[in-house]
């Protein structure tokens, strides 16, 4: 059961905006090693703690869960009248806060991992942006033209041409001023 609730893996666990770590069903089962009907039977009685969130699935705060859950454990313990009985549970509950913190660092060094950027492709990142910028600057590009044919019957031809290469001008002077302060310090 402990081997399965340390999880040394993290998947399936969800950060919501709020910084609550959700679980589904089935990964409280897999965690704390219990069936699906003691599972239900613990979110009855309110052991587990229901996340609300706007998906219509049910999910559990996990850190709240657990540490509910070994109280829960505890109070079990407690109602037991053989002394082994509780000695096995105080083991277990000792174990499960044990495999808790465990999972809790290595969720924490995840988290920090990821925003020091160690689980992206860098070389990947700058080959995307430099396509999407290249699409960006074709399509940027191409609504001076636009604009200088919805202004076709307004303006005289000449007039057309202007605010045609003044808006290309404009558009490449953002374009140049963006790659400058953006692409040439870090890309």
């Amino acid at each position: 059961m402990v081997r399965r609730l340390a999880g040394l893996e993290v998947c399936g666990v969800r950060t919501t905006k709020d910084g609550k770590d959700v679980v589904s069903y089935t990964e409280i089962m897999e965690r704390f090693g219990i069936g699906r009907r003691t599972a239900e039977r613990l979110a009855a009685a309110g052991v587990l703690v229901e996340y609300k969130s706007v998906t219509k699935k049910k999910e559990f705060d996990l850190w709240a869960s657990l540490q509910s859950y070994i109280t829960h454990v505890q109070a079990e313990a407690d109602k037991g009248s053989t002394k082994g009985k509780r000695q096995r549970l105080e083991f277990e509950r000792m174990e499960v806060d044990i495999a808790w913190r465990q999972t809790k660092q290595e969720l924490d060094e995840i988290k920090r991992d990821h925003r020091l950027g160690k689980y992206l492709d860098r070389d990947q990142v700058v080959r995307d942006y430099r396509a999407f910028f290249t699409e960006f600057q074709a399509f940027a590009l191409t609504i001076p033209a636009n604009v200088s044919t919805m202004l076709a019957g307004i303006l005289p031809g000449r007039e057309q041409r202007e605010v045609e290469q003044e808006m290309t001008g404009m558009i490449k002077a953002v374009l140049a001023k963006f790659v400058e302060d953006h692409i040439g310090q870090g890309g």
